[in-house]
């Protein structure tokens, strides 16, 4: 993601750097985003719903016989 733009959710769900940062799994993602977040409370509506669906993401399991 280009991150000198203006980020959508959709944006977001697709940077793989952002769902590091959801998942807690790259202190530096995490560092970044947590610092952006700070720097760009106007964006809070499209960093929330970008977080829940990431979320939901990661929890989805799919179901073996749906082959």
């Amino acid at each position: 993601m280009d991150r000198t733009l203006r980020p959508t959710p959709s944006s977001l769900i697709g940077d793989p750097g952002f769902r590091a940062f959801v998942a807690g799994t790259d202190p530096e993602a995490v560092h970044y985003w947590t610092d952006w977040i700070e720097r760009h409370p106007d964006r809070q509506a499209e960093v929330q719903e970008a977080m829940r669906v990431v979320k939901a993401m990661q929890q989805y399991q799919p179901r073996p016989d749906l082959g």
